[in-house]
């Protein structure tokens, strides 16, 4: 595209964001392949979405931060996913669940005390990080941390401000070495998530804290998702009464429910692709 032309539409203006299905749908019909300042070239289509993602020779998942496996391709991709997937398997979420479960309901108890609450800052942000601290094995505390770390690396990231999205990876690879030392400091066992990161070695070479930090990159930034996730159903609960009654009355439909609302309005509503030619 020439810098004379204008864009095709403003991915960030607020009627876009306050319903992004609706934009997305309407930008489907009237400019299918459109550009952004802020995105660079979208895709609408379903056809062609398709297409990218069926030719990753021509558009390349890899970028120009260090991140496993999902700035990989092809069968290198496939290699570091098999390191990783074991540590998602059903039956180690299966034995996480219960300490899942005690978070949320520690949470919720705070949550709903009939006030007026913000339902993300409240709830969903300790819930996703606290989890996901327990599932690393890192401190409890450590969740305010990150979460102070995630506010400022989307903000760098929405400002497009290069200068502080490389403080903030600086700090980023930071914090998981003060994770990594303390793991080292008190020996701790290789059960523990990060202990067996720290294990981890490709062809004979063990993991630096580097390539563990690379690797958790997408596990912490991933969080954003989940808050995501848990915003929408309470979003959607709060909506439609008439569901959350009879959720109360056969809560055996939570998880179906939860499918449906996610299968609907999905926390992911867009993935980058860079082209190679």
């Amino acid at each position: 595209m020439s810098i004379h032309e204008q864009p095709d539409w403003d991915s960030r203006e607020p009627s876009v964001l306050a319903n992004q299905r609706r934009a997305y749908d309407d930008m489907r019909e009237r400019c299918p392949v459109a550009h952004s300042e802020a995105l660079g070239w979208s895709l609408f289509r379903h056809a062609d979405v398709q297409d990218v993602l069926s030719d990753p020779q021509t558009f390349s998942n890899a970028s120009r931060h260090h991140a496993i496996p999902n700035a990989m391709d092809g069968p290198e991709h496939t290699r570091y996913r098999g390191l990783l997937e074991p540590y998602f398997s059903e039956e180690r979420m299966a034995a996480f669940e219960p300490q899942c479960r005690d978070i949320a309901a520690g949470a919720a108890r705070g949550f709903c005390d009939g006030n007026n609450t913000d339902a993300i800052a409240a709830f969903a942000e300790p819930v996703s990080l606290k989890t996901m601290c327990l599932f690393l094995g890192w401190p409890p505390e450590t969740w305010e941390r990150v979460r102070e770390w995630l506010h400022g690396n989307q903000k760098a990231s929405f400002d497009r401000d290069r200068e502080a999205g490389a403080a903030m990876a600086d700090e980023y690879v930071a914090l998981v070495k003060d994770a990594n030392d303390t793991h080292r400091r008190a020996n701790a066992e290789p059960d523990n998530v990060t202990s067996r990161l720290m294990a981890t070695e490709v062809d004979g070479v063990q993991w630096t804290d580097e390539d563990i930090a690379a690797t958790l990159r997408n596990w912490i930034a991933g969080h954003g998702t989940v808050v995501a996730a848990i915003g929408i159903v309470v979003f959607h609960l709060a909506e439609d009464q008439t569901l959350q009654q009879r959720l109360r009355d056969q809560p055996e439909l939570i998880s179906a429910a939860v499918d449906e609302i996610l299968r609907a309005d999905g926390p992911l509503v867009a993935n980058r692709r860079t082209p190679t030619r």
